[in-house]
């Protein structure tokens, strides 16, 4: 039911582990799942894997969870659900709901785990729609520098004016079927020898 294809669980101890993820597996989760028993532990973990959920169940026994969640929603699109005893939650939610960090209190019940997990999944489709809308934004600024970087070159070495410097570079694109970033690549390898 849920689209979380990796998920980091960490968790003070074994038996913490276990029980989420069985909770998780009658709630219609599924994915590969990996476990951590310390906040450095799970650094290192998400330093190679780009996790979809991590649930924190805190306390941990290196550090009390919050500033590892702050610095995962910070540092990442991982969407983090952060475990805590119920007397705490609207103590610690109130320090972490600026930063994206969903708070429930423990003991879980399965109702409330329910409707988190909907609320992780949305926000996670959505931070990752958004990802991929950046990395292809970044990706067309990056070409806009370039060609304009080449258009100066084409000004400055071939003796045009911008407008057609533009139309040259757009002519020689279109002349060798090829993007005008690629020709501004070519342009720049000319001229910056």
């Amino acid at each position: 039911m849920f689209e979380f294809e990796k998920i980091l669980i960490v968790s003070p101890n074994g038996k913490g582990h276990m029980s989420l993820k069985s909770l998780l597996n009658e709630n219609g989760v599924t994915g590969s799942m990996t476990s951590c028993f310390s906040c450095s532990k799970a650094r290192q973990e998400i330093l190679s894997v780009d996790f979809n959920l991590i649930i924190i169940d805190a306390p941990l026994n290196d550090e009390n969870g919050i500033d590892l969640a702050k610095s995962i929603t910070r540092d990442s699109i991982s969407t983090v659900l952060l475990l805590v005893e119920e007397r705490y939650v609207g103590d610690i939610a109130s320090r972490v709901y600026k930063d994206g960090v969903l708070v429930l209190g423990k003991p879980l019940n399965s109702p409330l785990l329910f409707q988190s997990l909907v609320l992780c999944n949305s926000i996670n489709i959505k931070l990752r729609g958004i990802a991929t809308e950046n990395k292809k934004l970044r990706k067309k600024l990056e070409e806009i520098k370039l060609v304009n970087r080449a258009k100066f070159l084409i000004i400055e070495h071939l003796k045009l004016d911008e407008q057609k410097a533009h139309r040259y570079l757009e002519k020689r694109a279109m002349d060798q079927r090829k993007s005008k970033g690629d020709i501004a690549k070519e342009i720049l390898k000319t001229y910056q020898q």
